[in-house]
């Protein structure tokens, strides 16, 4: 059995539009800087959670193909399944001061 990951569907959570990629998305690259870890699968959240109980609640699903094929030489392909997790995300944000230095 062969199973692919065909498409990554985000549905961002408190009303944001849900958007997807083709294929599993783009894993995260920890010898990338931040600005160079965007992808089709990214997105920027414009406002902190603070006013949410609970932050956003986000959900990933992936959709799946698979074939197969039996010692016999039998096979072919299998129904997509769809499979997904939703979890709680806070997003925070913070504010600096700059201050001139007294000299």
């Amino acid at each position: 059995m062969t199973a692919t990951p065909r498409r990554l569907q985000i549905t961002p959570g408190r009303g944001l539009a849900a958007f997807g990629c083709t294929g599993p998305g783009t894993a995260y690259d920890p010898g990338k800087p931040a600005a160079g870890q965007r992808s089709a699968c990214s997105h920027t959240y414009r406002r902190p959670s603070a006013a949410h109980s609970g932050g956003f609640r986000v959900r990933a699903a992936v959709v799946w193909t698979a074939t197969w094929r039996g010692s016999d030489g039998s096979g072919g392909p299998l129904e997509p399944i769809t499979r997904s997790t939703s979890f709680g995300l806070e997003i925070i944000e913070g504010h600096s001061l700059v201050v001139p230095e007294k000299g």
